[in-house]
């Protein structure tokens, strides 16, 4: 991985990571995360496709 990804966060998003931080929800936060990995692997198979 030598290429930077960028990910945007949906107004939504931002409210529910605030959310989680204000409430110190451990277990939304791994939800969370899990969601977003799922982003960054799409960001990254985009991104590695071979250019014909």
């Amino acid at each position: 991985m030598d290429q930077n990804i960028v990910i945007s966060f949906s107004p939504q998003d931002i409210i529910r990571l605030t959310m989680i931080v204000v409430d110190e929800d451990k277990e939304e936060a791994l939800l969370f995360l899990r969601e977003l990995e799922k982003k960054v692997k799409a960001a990254q198979e985009s991104h590695c496709k071979p250019k014909i």
